[in-house]
């Protein structure tokens, strides 16, 4: 079977830019942020190639070890990869980070599995062990996986107190997150937000104390007596303010600076994808070149197109490419699939599970006739996880809710896993 014409840069473009709600980049410099996103900043670093604070406060980092890697809106050497062993960065001193009555830390998190060393620090100015210092800290509880924001309000033992998430962070996958602190007179209270929806509040009777603070570092923080606590993953776009931002600023940060990508002079071509396929035929693997771009659409996973995940249909297959100046350029390739007879037997399950209303308006109901532990996930145009339910099914006839409704509007992946297989379904908001 010969391939379609490919569908050239101009249109592909402008359907790239619709499928991810336009390319995002962030600000690489605070005086590019909005002006309300000015207010009160003390530190920002979006990794601009460079771990230093592009805030007012212009502090520079030094990198051990933290190597440049692809952010969540794949513009390369644009977020920092920590190895969980030995890199972090450090910015001395930070005497300008210390002394708020109010505060909020925004960052966003792609962790790895961390090794047993109880927390995987993401940053912080807390000082040596033992109580000789105050400061705060957010990490990774290894033991639960979730996030703490701790904060000293003493010297001496006990130290201060631990805000936890109620949910663990998940792992190698972008999750933004912002801790917001004030004082009311002798009283701390504390907000964890999770893709800046408020995930708990804790009220304590101590506010912090910044006595014999550490450097702030990123990565770890290097507590004499207590070992190092290095993280693993991907950290980026830190900001840190001396004020409580409102929630619509939270969105404001989460969503980040819409901007049009300058377009690659790099001639962008793929092959592989056949005109047509029956659920039922093998996957194809694709090539795209020049190489190092990112294949997306229903039914692709890295460089395959599987079409018996994609469902019966006409889909729209694309390469996008982003080069090293951060510009993009793409090419997509059309595809109808029809249904197969004698399908294979992973995907016998398709004829047991229906979605319905399919499109809507955000809430889905799934209905299952199937037996044993049942995985379902949804991704939205992205490759972001915004849903993950996991529950026992009988094998009698089972529903469950999909709420999409507080997600934007566009196309989504539902992938339901048995221990016989997975299947996916495109979901679209409307």
């Amino acid at each position: 079977m010969s391939n379609y014409p490919q569908i050239r840069f101009a249109s592909i473009l402008m359907l790239f830019l619709s499928m991810t709600a336009h390319a995002q980049t962030t600000p690489c410099t605070a005086g590019a942020l909005p002006l309300n996103l000015q207010d009160g900043l003390l530190f920002y670093t979006p990794f601009c190639g460079t771990p230093n604070d592009m805030g007012p406060q212009t502090y520079s980092g030094v990198n051990s070890g933290a190597s440049q890697e692809l952010d969540r809106f794949l513009q390369p050497n644009s977020a920092l990869w920590f190895n969980g062993t030995s890199s972090f960065v450090d910015y001395g001193q930070a005497s300008g980070l210390l002394g708020m009555d109010s505060m909020t830390i925004c960052f966003w998190l792609a962790p790895e599995s961390n090794p047993s060393n109880g927390q995987a620090v993401i940053l912080g100015n807390l000082g040596p062990g033992g109580g000789s210092g105050c400061g705060y800290q957010c990490y990774v509880e290894v033991a639960t996986g979730k996030l703490v924001f701790e904060y000293r309000h003493s010297l001496g033992n006990p130290l201060g107190h631990f805000a936890r998430s109620t949910e663990a962070v998940p792992n190698d996958v972008w999750t933004f997150y912002s801790v917001m602190y004030y004082r009311n007179g002798s009283t701390g209270v504390v907000s964890l937000y999770r893709n800046s929806q408020l995930d708990t509040t804790y009220t304590f009777d101590n506010s912090i104390n910044y006595q014999n603070p550490g450097s702030f570092r990123l990565g770890t923080n290097i507590d004499i007596g207590l070992g190092e606590r290095f993280f693993k993953g991907k950290i980026d776009d830190i900001m840190i303010y001396n004020r409580v931002l409102s929630l619509s600023e939270l969105e404001q940060v989460q969503s980040g600076e819409v901007q049009t990508p300058c377009i690659s002079a790099a001639e962008v071509t793929m092959s592989g994808l056949n005109t047509s396929y029956y659920t039922t035929d093998a996957p194809s693997n694709l090539l795209g070149i020049p190489e190092g771009g990112v294949f997306f659409g229903p039914g692709v996973s890295g460089s395959e197109f599987n079409p018996a995940v994609s469902g019966a249909g006409t889909h729209t297959v694309v390469y996008t490419y982003v080069d090293q100046n951060g510009c993009v350029n793409s090419i997509g390739q059309c595809t109808a699939v029809s249904l197969g007879i004698g399908i294979n037997e992973p995907n016998r399950m398709l004829n047991d599970i229906h979605v319905y209303p399919n499109p809507t308006e955000g809430t889905f109901t799934v209905e299952l006739e199937l037996q044993g532990i049942i995985t379902i996930v949804a991704h939205d145009n992205r490759g972001r996880q915004v849903l993950n339910q996991t529950f026992m099914a009988q094998g009698m006839k089972t529903t469950r809710l999909i709420d999409l409704s507080l997600q934007p509007t566009g196309t989504y992946i539902l992938q339901i896993e048995t221990a016989g297989g997975s299947v996916s379904q495109q979901l679209i908001k409307q």
